[in-house]
């Protein structure tokens, strides 16, 4: 009983979501990255 706008705005909320924990993921990888060349003991 869905509309179309209803899956199509499910959809981009889904795919924004991943982005966002895409985006959070690397943001961590490279935070780790350059603490860890910052910090030499």
């Amino acid at each position: 009983m869905s509309s179309p706008e209803k899956t199509l705005e499910k959809q981009i909320r889904g795919s924004l979501e991943q982005s966002k924990l895409s985006i959070h993921v690397m943001l961590k990888k490279w935070d780790l990255c350059h603490s860890n060349q910052t910090r030499t003991d």
